[in-house]
């Protein structure tokens, strides 16, 4: 099920080198379950859309292990006799202790070199994992989970953290909840997180990509740190990924300094927002500076 998400039709499987590890990642109290389905479009043609065919998700550089199962706790830290990570707390070291975890249990099946060759591991979690059990097992789904997970959709690490033996880049951790496994934008966003990208203004990841204009408004001086940019992406190339594009230009602000801004619900940096889609005729000016653009 999910290689059919991740790769084009006939193309799912796996190679033996690789750009990204995925995982179906069980602890011992959950497990993700998997059925053969097809879909089209798919994760790698979002990349290949989104970078404009600069970037490509192959399965023969990729390899998806299924049943990556971990244990409910980490080892017990001497300092605090607790664990110092669960699977029922989602902070950051958690995350990370399910990442090393899931890591040493894909090289019982990889073997201890299996990995050496990725760049990206991303930890797919089990369906309706934050979900407290009921006192016959089921799930209770009332939208609460525990140590704080309830809200827990996906992250990424930003940049490569670890380095193999010589020095070179090894991998870099993303995560995704399960019920979002079919989502490309989710996928793309974390993996870019990987790549040392930031956060931009716009749901989508690639939504309001530049194409073929690049255009800077510098206004930064009298706007506190805010620079804008136009783009547009060809309405006829966009497809089923980018509904809201069409054939517009796009104007977008560079936040910088003062101006940065902070998502409300997860506290991350925001570096840049989408300001406007301007169709045929419409102008657009920044307030304070009067700068402006209009659309052809």
């Amino acid at each position: 099920e999910l290689e059919a998400i991740l790769f084009d039709s006939g193309n799912a499987g796996g190679g033996s080198s690789s750009d990204i590890a995925g995982s179906s990642t069980g602890s011992s109290n959950g497990s993700s379950s998997s059925s053969s389905s097809s879909s089209v479009p798919t994760l790698q043609s979002y990349v290949r859309y989104c970078s404009n065919g600069r970037a490509a998700l192959s399965p023969d550089t990729s390899r998806v292990l299924d049943s990556v199962v971990i244990p409910c706790a980490g080892p017990v830290s001497a300092a605090t006799s607790q664990p110092v990570w669960l699977t029922s707390r989602c902070q950051t070291g958690d995350m990370l202790g399910w990442g090393d975890a899931a890591v040493e249990a894909a090289k019982q099946q990889l073997g201890p070199d299996g990995l050496a060759s990725y760049h990206h591991v991303v930890l797919v979690l089990p369906r309706d994992w934050r979900l407290p059990p009921s006192s016959d097992g089921a799930a209770v789904a009332n939208g609460s989970g525990g140590g704080g997970c309830a809200g827990f959709t996906a992250s990424g690490e930003v940049g490569v953290p670890r380095r193999n033996a010589d020095g070179s880049p090894a991998y870099a951790f993303s995560w995704l909840s399960g019920e979002r496994y079919p989502m490309f934008s989710n996928y793309f966003h974390e993996m870019s997180h990987n790549l040392g990208l930031l956060h931009a203004g716009t749901a989508n990841g690639c939504q309001h990509s530049s194409d073929a204009s690049f255009v800077m408004i510098d206004a930064a001086a009298a706007t506190g740190g805010i620079r804008y940019f136009l783009s547009y992406r060809d309405g006829t190339t966009s497809g089923v990924y980018d509904s809201t594009v069409g054939s517009s230009l796009h104007v977008h602000g560079h936040l910088t300094g003062t101006a940065r801004r902070r998502y409300t619900d997860t506290g991350a940096w925001m570096d840049s927002v989408h300001v406007a889609a301007l169709a045929a005729g419409d102008v657009w000016r920044d307030e304070q500076t009067r700068e402006g653009c209009c659309s052809k």
